[in-house]
């Protein structure tokens, strides 16, 4: 009787396959592997105690569902999967060529939804700054309208007052 602790490690991946079950073959995703079983996900997955063959290029597993869950489903494998015909865990996986790795890998280009977001923040500090430099040109101004308003009055009380 195996528990929880004797489970093999599991690797997670994301690879198409197909899983044949009684009535017909399915498209299904594998989401994680071990040497003993995998995890699919798929529109139509078996219900449990179904036994199924699923194929991913020249590899063909033969297991039993184990466990089914809405999209997913778990397989334990009649014999042990080998893992590094999915290129897993072995020095010998598919080498993947630089012009692909370009292919697959792309720097994200921003879409519009994002470059509406930074015109939008771009254009609130600009009228965030320029409310700030009216408002102190506005100050400034009328400080100096006080100042030239109270200089004459000032000066003549100034004036009267050095006179007595």
């Amino acid at each position: 009787m195996s528990s929880v602790h004797d489970r093999q490690p599991r690797h997670t991946v994301s690879l198409r396959a197909q899983l044949r079950d009684a009535s017909s073959w399915h498209e299904v995703a594998i989401c994680n592997v071990s040497r003993q079983g995998l995890m699919l996900k798929g529109e139509s997955v078996p219900a449990r105690g179904t036994f199924v063959e699923i194929q991913r290029g020249q590899l063909r597993i033969v297991g039993q569902v184990r466990w089914s869950r809405g999209a997913r489903c778990g397989v334990r494998s009649r014999d042990p999967i080998d893992l590094s015909s999915l290129g897993i865990g072995c020095a010998s996986a598919p080498r993947i060529s630089p012009d692909l790795i370009k292919t697959i890998v792309t720097v994200r280009q921003p879409d519009a939804i994002d470059l509406a977001a930074q015109s939008r923040r771009a254009s609130q500090v600009f009228n965030l700054v320029l409310g700030a430099a009216l408002a102190l040109s506005g100050a400034y101004l009328v400080a100096n309208l006080v100042s030239s308003t109270l200089a004459g009055p000032a000066e003549r009380i100034h004036e009267s007052l050095a006179g007595h």
